[in-house]
């Protein structure tokens, strides 16, 4: 189910050099699978997209890119007790696709809007431009150690131990110690134990799923929640 699948490794770079060569500068950063399968220096295992996060003022011009070369762009949003998360999914037959988060990077980091009052801010640390290389293409990513956390907050996805085995590897020569945490804030007030308990949440209702013979990602195959629209 997750075996890599033959020459997708052409496919990860022709979908890396896009976002290379669109004139995003350091307005972005990959994080992610792919990020373990640049370590590597192949895939490691069936890569489904690839993840960015991306500066709001580059989002138009790199859709509109992506939308003249067939690619086809969804605006995904959920909402829940008036807080509205927004990311957008890209896609195109036979073509590695994207997941685009939007945000602003900030002298703090990267900041993402959620209400009037709600924000997330994935800290400036855990953003810093990271330089990664697969199939001679150079891009920039979150650090390792940062994408290794991300990694373990999910570590009950079956394919995340994938993802793990490649970066605690990295972590042998790399200390994890003191990482910062996305933070969660309210009215100009960090709120500390948020996040981690929304993350510790989603990973033990993934594990009961799987359980239960469904996906890790039920509620998202489902679509519980979360509207969409063609952009």
């Amino acid at each position: 189910m997750f075996e890599p699948i033959e020459g997708q490794e052409i496919d990860i770079s022709y979908c890396l050099k896009l976002v290379v060569d669109s004139s995003l500068s350091d307005k972005y950063r990959v994080f992610g699978s792919v990020l373990a399968t640049a370590l590597l220096g192949k895939p490691h295992r069936k890569i489904g997209d690839i993840d960015l996060i991306l500066d709001s003022s580059k989002l138009d011009y790199f859709l509109n890119k992506l939308k003249k070369l067939g690619f086809v762009v969804y605006l995904r949003i959920m909402k829940f007790m008036g807080i509205k998360f927004e990311w957008i999914e890209i896609e195109k037959k036979d073509k590695l696709g994207f997941t685009v988060f939007p945000g602003d990077l900030t002298d703090q980091g990267f900041v993402i809007t959620l209400s009037k009052n709600i924000k997330l801010i994935v800290p400036k640390e855990a953003i810093k431009s990271t330089k990664y290389i697969f199939d001679d293409v150079s891009f920039s990513g979150i650090p390792s150690e940062y994408a290794y956390l991300g990694a373990l907050r999910s570590k009950r996805n079956p394919k995340r131990k994938y993802d793990l085995a490649i970066f605690e590897a990295k972590m042998r020569t790399e200390s994890s110690k003191g990482l910062k945490d996305i933070e969660f804030w309210y009215k100009n007030t960090r709120v500390g134990w948020i996040y981690p308990f929304l993350t510790f949440m989603q990973n033990l209702l993934g594990f009961l799923a799987l359980r239960l013979g469904k996906s890790y990602d039920f509620w998202r195959d489902m679509n519980w929640g979360i509207d969409e629209k063609r952009l």
